[in-house]
């Protein structure tokens, strides 16, 4: 019988190389996503994280920027 610890340390190896394979060969919707590659280059924009912090900023002062969100940023 294989102890718990070996079981996820086998099981994290197994996702290790899933993800490793999407990296080395990149699935349709990263294939998709290349026209956006380098569209804004050389132009101002700015790059939100979703922290609870964020809440505290007036954001209609970036009206009109080239903004990039992460993670849940669409709930604030």
């Amino acid at each position: 019988m294989i102890k718990t610890g070996l079981k996820q340390l086998i099981r994290n190896r197994n996702n290790l190389k899933i993800m490793m394979k999407d990296r080395l060969f990149p699935n349709e919707i990263l294939n998709k996503n290349i026209k956006f590659k380098n569209i804004h280059t050389g132009e101002r924009c700015f790059i939100l994280g979703s922290g609870p912090s964020i809440v505290k900023q007036d954001l209609k002062k970036l009206k009109g920027e080239i903004i990039i969100t992460q993670n849940h940023f669409h709930v604030h």
